[in-house]
């Protein structure tokens, strides 16, 4: 059964408006429910369960004793003058918005934000053994390729990705929020994740690491935790995993994944390190396993490049087609 979200304002105009958005995401799994009368929303808390309740400021004395699990208040300005109440700043994109209320969001345990069968989600992972920048844009490309037939999820634990390169300009400490998330033993975690998704082109992603030592802080089965969440909770039916240098939690990522590129160059070097890496692979694991490494030769691609027009790469567009065409049968 999915939780309750009562909003409470006056403004009906600006009600309809963000009940209409929120009714259209599909990672906002709530019953959504509007009021702009005080009795009214008391008369529904008397018959139902209300998770979270938006509220504006304006109703600050009755909603004192109301039930809901938790009270977010709608804020005219960007300051909470109490310290004992949650607010969120009322005029600010509603994307923003439901970011917010689902990181506030102190529920219990087993809220799903989206209801998928375990099993559906397609893992591919990217592993550069030789620190190839390319691997960057393989990931990048690969996403953007799935995006646009299947809900596809970017997740790069590469310390040094460019956010350039996606044509961001903020910086993102995604990875080390959802690190922190983790350590925390929070019993929402899908929740905190969600809050850190963006979306860019045709795929949603989370990356950026404040400093590249929050990695080493993950730990195997909490990477195995991270994944299993994405793939309960969070209706994706690809995710693409930009796997950065091989370290300490490769082999617990690799474990997860349908299938492994390798992003490659053209020499000697890239084949000797593709020798040795599959060596050691098959020490810590098997043959058969490491047959899961597929190396690809990447084309040429402009280094100086440092905004989005990667996804308009028509070399780059149909490197991507034909991996994805492919392995076509592995992914639905």
């Amino acid at each position: 059964m999915n939780e309750v979200l009562a909003v409470l304002d006056k403004d009906k105009e600006y009600l309809e408006q963000l009940i209409h958005y929120l009714k259209q995401k599909k990672n906002f799994n709530f019953i959504v429910v509007a009021f702009t009368d005080i009795t009214a929303y008391l008369e529904y808390e008397e018959t139902n369960k209300v998770a979270i309740l938006l509220y504006h400021n304006s109703y600050d004395e009755f909603v004192f004793g109301c039930n809901a699990k938790q009270k977010i208040v709608l804020m005219e300005t960007k300051a909470i003058s109490e310290e004992n109440k949650v607010g969120i700043y009322k005029y600010q994109s509603v994307e923003i918005l439901m970011k917010e209320i689902l990181r506030l969001y102190e529920g219990t345990q087993g809220i799903n934000i989206r209801e998928a069968l375990s099993g559906d989600l397609h893992i591919v992972g990217i592993a550069s053994i030789i620190g190839e920048v390319s691997s960057n844009y393989v990931g990048a490309i690969l996403a953007y390729e799935y995006g646009k037939s299947k809900r596809t999820l970017f997740l790069s634990l590469d310390p040094f990705q460019s956010k350039k390169m996606l044509g961001l300009r903020e910086e993102f400490e995604g990875v080390s929020d959802l690190i922190y998330y983790v350590k925390q033993k929070n019993n929402n975690l899908s929740l905190k994740m969600a809050s850190l998704i963006n979306k860019i082109e045709t795929f949603d992603y989370i990356i950026g690491l404040s400093h590249w030592n929050d990695l080493f802080e993950l730990q195997e089965e909490e990477v195995k935790q991270i994944l299993n969440t994405i793939r309960s909770h969070l209706n994706y039916e690809v995710l693409v995993v930009e796997m950065g240098s091989i370290n300490h939690i490769s082999i617990a990522l690799m474990e997860e994944c349908n299938y492994i590129y390798q992003p490659m160059q053209k020499g000697e070097i890239y084949r000797e390190k593709d020798k040795e890496f599959r060596r050691q692979v098959i020490l810590k694991k098997d043959e058969l396993f490491a047959n899961k490494i597929k190396p690809v030769l990447v084309p040429e691609v402009d280094y100086n490049v440092t905004t989005n027009v990667i996804f308009k790469s028509e070399k780059m567009n149909e490197f991507a087609r034909e991996l994805v065409t492919k392995e076509g049968s592995c992914v639905g």
